[in-house]
């Protein structure tokens, strides 16, 4: 369907296509109106390799049967859509995501010439909010897409919006550990509630670090040369304190560190080569 609807995206599946029709609040389809798109893109500059932001804004027009379609738009991104036609006709701004099959339909209802005086003062959208086990959710914040209008939930989960234009608009939902949750709604005579469940999201802590020491420490007789060359003799020596500053990863940490011996990454090979005044030693990753 997409390559039959768009050949020219045959061999990009970042691309993709939306269409659907623009009727009136009655379903009569709007010949000639204007859906308009809007995502944001990016560009990378040749000489510097910095990434440069930009808004693309393009739109489609509808034909004799108020169809329109759009290709080219991003596959699994944001876009916002809004079908217009004249400055008293428009519907409500949609926030979409064209799926990774390519296709997304969506029709548009906008408030046409036959819009009575009622109707022209808009409707009050009232919803709730509920999520985990069907429970509402209170302190959530309702949006309404493209208008900066919005309303918080009270105790019940119940929210209102007044005064909200007849058409096809966009709500968004926020509350503190779901995911965010945008959804479709029609307005018209009927005046709609709007239930919307929002999904739980993982909880991420912080990073903890956990240090451990043991409360019974048997001394290692083979360490008591170790400490009198250490106390007597002239040279460097890593001592617990001086690794301890260091929080090595592995042995390779320590040993960089220390003056007067060279390490060597071999090219090929697993085994690490160590120069120092007293010759060269090899050792493996594991150590």
């Amino acid at each position: 369907m997409r390559r039959a609807l768009c050949p020219e995206l045959a061999h990009d599946p970042t691309l993709g296509v939306m269409l659907g029709v623009v009727r009136q609040l009655d379903g009569t389809p709007v010949p000639d109106a204007t859906v308009v798109f809007t995502w944001n893109d990016f560009d990378v500059d040749r000489h510097t390799a910095a990434i440069i932001n930009r808004e693309v804004t393009v739109d489609a027009k509808t034909d004799a049967r108020g169809v329109y379609r759009l290709c080219g738009a991003p596959v699994e991104r944001s876009l916002f859509a809004q079908a217009q036609n004249g400055a008293e006709m428009s519907s409500g701004i949609l926030q979409e995501i064209i799926g990774i099959s390519g296709i997304l339909v969506r029709d548009f209802r906008t408030a046409g010439q036959a819009v009575t005086s009622v109707e022209t003062r808009g409707a009050l959208l009232t919803g709730t909010v509920t999520g985990t086990r069907d429970a509402p959710l209170e302190g959530a914040q309702v949006s309404l897409a493209g208008t900066g209008r919005s309303a918080v939930t009270n105790a019940r989960g119940e929210f209102r919006l007044a005064d909200v234009a007849h058409g096809t608009h966009s709500i968004e939902v926020l509350a503190l550990g779901y995911y965010p949750r945008s959804v479709r709604v029609e307005i018209d005579r009927s005046m709609p509630q709007v239930a919307v469940h929002m999904e739980g999201a993982a909880v991420v802590l912080d990073s903890l670090q956990v240090v451990a020491s043991r409360l019974n420490r048997m001394r290692n007789p083979s360490h008591n040369e170790f400490d009198q060359r250490a106390s007597h003799s002239v040279g460097v020596y890593a001592r617990r304190a001086t690794i301890d500053s260091i929080r090595p990863m592995s042995l390779y940490d320590v040993l960089r560190r220390l003056p007067g011996v060279r390490l060597i990454i071999p090219r090929s090979g697993r085994d690490y080569v160590v120069s120092s005044s007293h010759g060269v030693t090899r050792f493996g990753d594991g150590m």
